[in-house]
């Protein structure tokens, strides 16, 4: 059955939809385009600016302190702040190249070692430069 939503549930879940989600959009093709020139780091590839991710290259005790996966807004909202006022702390990456970056961390993270950020975006682009005619 069905649970029954509250006036106060609904209003939050339409206010998301029609308030948040379209300000976080806009903001975040602002950060995307004029901070980091919409383009990936590794591939180089300018696709859709929205599908974009921000890759964690520094992580900073205090402001990186929040949940590292998740869809929720907020968590959405706190990691585009935080590449807004510190790029320096993020690589820009496309989809695909950011599933090879999790992948390689994942590999590297098995034998127990602290895989090294930069490396692994290099990694990439080498396979990446690979796979080119």
């Amino acid at each position: 059955m069905p649970r029954k939503q509250t006036k106060k549930a609904e209003y939050d879940r339409k206010y998301q939809k029609n308030v948040k989600y379209p300000e976080y959009r806009a903001t975040k093709l602002k950060v995307v385009t004029d901070l980091f020139g919409g383009v990936c780091f590794t591939c180089e590839s300018s696709t859709n600016p929205h599908t974009f991710h921000f890759h964690h290259i520094i992580y900073d005790a205090v402001g990186s302190n929040y949940k590292r996966t998740g869809q929720s807004m907020s968590l959405r909202w706190t990691r585009l702040l935080e590449a807004q006022s510190y790029p320096e702390r993020f690589r820009l990456l496309c989809p695909t190249c950011h599933m090879r970056v999790t992948s390689i961390a994942r590999s590297i993270r098995t034998a127990r070692n602290k895989p090294d950020p930069d490396l692994m975006l290099q990694l990439v682009r080498l396979d990446i430069d690979n796979q080119r005619p």
